[in-house]
């Protein structure tokens, strides 16, 4: 797997995790907002190289 892969499955990581750490008061609604938009962006950046490349 390359780091390309891996950067983008952490990326929806990121996406899933941070409304829950938002509902458990662990980050601000400014904090998750920025970490959702950050992940986004950087997900479409890797998984766009990555994804109909192989089946």
């Amino acid at each position: 797997m390359s780091i390309i892969k891996v950067i983008s499955y952490l990326c929806l990581l990121a996406v899933l995790l941070s409304p829950i750490l938002f509902f458990a008061d662990v980050l601000t609604q400014s904090q998750m907002n920025i970490a959702l938009l950050g992940a986004t962006v950087v997900w479409f950046a890797t998984a766009s190289t990555w994804i109909n490349k192989e089946a």
